[in-house]
């Protein structure tokens, strides 16, 4: 009765939290026996979306609060698109958090956090990152939505920084805030950053952001192939500059800005289809028509002098890379906190403009000539191999030299881990001490040099849990790379921990394709980065296809066997197979198999047969076996052995009986067989007499053994000629044996017959005792068999004595005699 009443209850509470606060809706329930109540919770995000070049960083703190239940899992959904690297609890004191993972379902993607122990409240810290190949570019922007919980609110603040343009493509669930004199539109929402924008749901809501670089609209115009060269005239106080490039007009009648700042136009150029223009202290291009067309605008730069140094500001264009040459100054020293910091190379001073246009660059007179300052970047792939006893680690590093020259450098080491060797063209020596790796180079570096570090970590036995080796150059002012983490043999690796890494497809990794059964590719954009990883084997999974062939012979009994193995998961080396300790190993052959060997002790019956293959074997594998023992057939039962797979997944196989010539095989009693027409066996020997299928792989069958009756009839032609006083005979005796073999025949020939010879197929030896003639065979006959006798006979002068009477053969122990003559 309460539990119906509950029921009821369930959808009122649903209604009611539906008009109550995500931070006040509570129900209070009173029930008289204790029922398990479901988990109710709400929540509420404050999210911090960074919009930062090619990158989209998502920082959000999700306040959860149980109104009733006891909680075990939180589930909120995941909206657009992005990948969750990190998930911490953002609270003092001991983490409730056990751990949270990231799912795929029928209705979406979904972020568990799982927690050890209930409370009421909790609050957790999740970040999120996007990336964008290249810019401009859209997309689906992520944040979180509501899942399981019954009251939501989520606030969105979404900043672009300088050098970026974002706009707000489609707001679908979501209100911005906005300021009581702005107009209605998404595309007014955000712009050129510096610039911020917070957003509010209650339902998660969908947000398509386009994004791009400051300075070109997307959809009208593009600088491409831009170069700056600019002679300085200190004299003068200025410096006249000529920017070249390709500008490429996407649609028609659109216009870019081309200069502003402390400079202006020192003739403006003449080009068909451009017109140039000056609005608001600015210079305009403006194209008639969408296409491409060559630029080549001259500009004169002020030189604004402050104390002891000389200066220049203005905006051009932006684009990807844009590289600048200045000539006109001799020992200068330039200001490392502006956008543009030239490098003098070949006597002239060489940079890049930045990304947003804005050329601002400063210099004071250089005191004593010296060495410039060593600065230079570096760049790693890491690849990690994790096989069996043993992590292989290869590191390369790749050091550009951004001013100075590069004598040595020192790699800091964190992590476990011995280094085995330092290659490289320029490599002199290195050492490893407690300060590090120090590497020394032949000669001094002034562009680049390539290195390759190979390391190694002994694993203990599997399970096993270790970290990967960082090395990070000292000294370097950006350092970043790409990892991969893979499987060498039949190991299995997971990553367990990875901070400061964002996780790529296997095929974007930058390094050799490498086929391996497990890849993790991850990117590091700082050297602040760390990965542990937990290793496991991975047993081969064997399933068992047999053909088992008995044979009962008159003198020995064997087993003819098909052995196909389907191996899966990993590659094999050896097998084990439980042979009948009685049997004898004839012959285990098969495509690799390398050897064998018979193990002495016998267990239950059993015996280890342990197959070495040639090369560790994968996919299908047949091996043959012959198995014997001597043991003369009798009547009686017939208990087949079995050949068992200890480390098989499965088995199935179909098992066939010969029988010996003369003898019947009959089931007695069989367990977990089939019996099966003697047509469907696999293969086809001769004398089968019974065929089972194998149902379960632990059967069993006893045999009946019995003796045929034996029957044999004759079919005698003689043969004789007379000649001088001998009569010649020649006797040709066609037996037909049915039942059970015969091994020896007996035939009686005239007392007074002489020479007398005996030929035949398997004729051992024959003798004569008195009238009878004894053949004995090699092996015992059964169906057709021909004999061959010849014998002489002395007749008289006039005929005395009557062959036809007297010189005739008989053939012993037969059924039916048919004389021919």
């Amino acid at each position: 009765m309460i539990r119906s009443k509950f029921r009821k209850l369930v959808p009122l509470f649903l209604i009611l939290t539906s008009f109550l606060r995500a931070d006040e809706a509570s129900v209070k329930i009173d029930v008289k026996e204790k029922v398990e109540v479901p988990l109710y919770y709400s929540a509420i995000v404050e999210q911090q979306t960074t919009v930062n070049g090619e990158f989209l960083t998502h920082n959000s703190e999700i306040s959860i609060k149980v109104i009733q239940g006891e909680p075990k899992t939180f589930s909120f959904a995941l909206l657009g698109g992005g990948e969750v690297s990190q998930v911490e609890y953002a609270l003092e004191g001991e983490s409730p958090l056990q751990s949270w993972a990231t799912r795929q379902g029928p209705d979406g993607a979904f972020l568990d956090i799982t927690v050890k122990a209930p409370q009421d409240n909790y609050r957790f810290r999740i970040a999120a990152e996007q990336e964008f190949e290249e810019l401009p570019n859209s997309c689906w922007m992520w944040n979180l939505g509501p899942g399981n919980s019954v009251g939501f609110k989520s606030e969105l603040t979404v900043s672009v920084e300088a050098g970026s343009v974002a706009e707000f493509d489609k707001l679908i669930g979501l209100t911005p805030e906005r300021k009581q004199e702005e107009k209605t539109g998404w595309q007014n929402l955000l712009g050129a950053g510096p610039v911020s924008r917070k957003l509010v749901t209650t339902t998660g809501g969908e947000i398509h952001l386009i994004v791009r670089r400051d300075g070109i609209p997307v959809d009208k115009f593009e600088l491409l192939g831009a170069s700056l060269t600019g002679e300085v005239n200190e004299e003068a106080e200025s410096a006249t500059f000529l920017l070249k490039g390709s500008l490429v007009a996407h649609a028609d009648e659109v216009s870019l800005p081309l200069l502003r700042g402390g400079a202006a136009v020192s003739e403006l150029p003449s080009v068909a289809g451009l017109r140039f223009f000056v609005k608001d202290g600015q210079y305009f291009v403006e194209a008639e028509k969408a296409g491409s067309y060559e630029l080549s605008l001259p500009f004169v730069a002020k030189l604004v002098r402050e104390s002891d140094q000389s200066r220049l500001s203005f905006t051009i264009p932006s684009t990807t890379v844009l590289p600048v040459e200045l000539t006109g100054l001799d020992q200068v020293k330039f200001s490392e906190e502006l956008s543009v910091k030239p490098v003098l190379t070949d006597g002239r001073w060489q940079g890049y403009v930045p990304s947003s246009g804005q050329v601002s660059l400063g210099w004071s007179e250089a005191g004593e000539e010296e060495d410039g300052a060593l600065f230079f970047s570096s760049e790693g792939l890491v690849d990690v191999q994790v096989g069996a006893g043993l992590l292989r680690q290869d590191s390369y590093l790749g050091l550009r030299i951004l001013q100075g020259e590069l004598e040595e450098v020192l790699l800091l080491i964190d992590g476990p881990g011995e280094v085995l060797a330092v290659e490289g063209e320029d490599v002199l020596s290195w050492e490893r001490n407690d300060a590090g790796l120090r590497v020394r180079f032949r000669e001094a570096i002034e562009k680049q040099v390539r290195l390759k570090v190979r390391s190694q970590v002994a694993l203990a036995a599997f399970p096993v849990e270790s970290q990967t080796l960082r090395l990070n150059p000292e000294g370097t002012v950006r350092h970043a790379g790409y990892l991969r983490v893979r499987n060498e043999g039949a190991v299995r690796p997971e990553v367990a921990e990875a901070e400061g890494l964002m996780q790529l497809a296997p095929d974007e990794f930058p390094g050799q394709a490498i086929e391996a059964r497990q890849q993790f590719v991850y990117r590091f954009p700082t050297n602040e980065y760390a990965l542990s990883l937990q290793a496991s084997q991975i047993s081969p999974e064997v399933s068992i296809a047999e053909t088992l062939v008995y044979e009962l012979g008159d003198s020995d009994r064997a087993i003819a066997a098909d052995v196909e193995l389907d191996i899966r998961e990993a590659a094999l080396r050896e097998w084990e197979i439980e042979v009948p300790g009685d049997y004898s190993v004839v012959s285990v052959s098969g495509a690799k198999v390398g050897d064998y060997v018979v193990g002495s002790d016998v267990q239950e019956g059993r015996r280890v047969l342990r197959v070495i293959f040639s090369e560790e074997v994968t996919g299908r594998q047949l091996v043959t076996l012959q198995l014997e023992k001597n043991e003369p057939v009798s009547e009686g039962e017939w208990v087949l052995p079995q050949l068992v797979h200890p480390n098989a997944k499965a088995v199935r196989g179909d098992v066939g009986v010969v029988g010996a010539p003369g003898f019947r095989v009959t089931i007695g009693s069989i367990d977990k067989l089939a019996e099966k027409p003697l047509s469907f066996f696999p293969k086809r020997p001769e004398g089968l007499q019974l065929a089972f299928r194998e149902r379960e792989r632990d059967w069993s069958a006893t045999l009946n053994v019995e003796r045929l009756p034996r029957s044999v009839e004759a079919d005698v032609f003689h043969l004789y000629s007379l000649k001088d006083g001998t009569a010649f005979g020649s006797v040709v005796v066609n037996y037909f044996i049915t039942g059970s073999p015969v091994d020896e025949w007996k035939l009686k020939v005239p007392e007074n017959a002489g020479n007398v010879a005996v030929d035949g197929q398997n004729v051992r030896t024959w003798r004569r005792e008195g009238n009878e003639v004894i053949v004995t065979l090699q092996q015992p006959v059964i169906g057709l068999y021909t004999l061959l006798l010849t014998c002489e006979e002395v007749v008289g002068a006039q005929g005395e004595k009557s062959v036809r009477g007297g010189s005739s053969l008989w053939a012993s122990g037969v059924k039916e005699d048919l004389c021919k003559w």
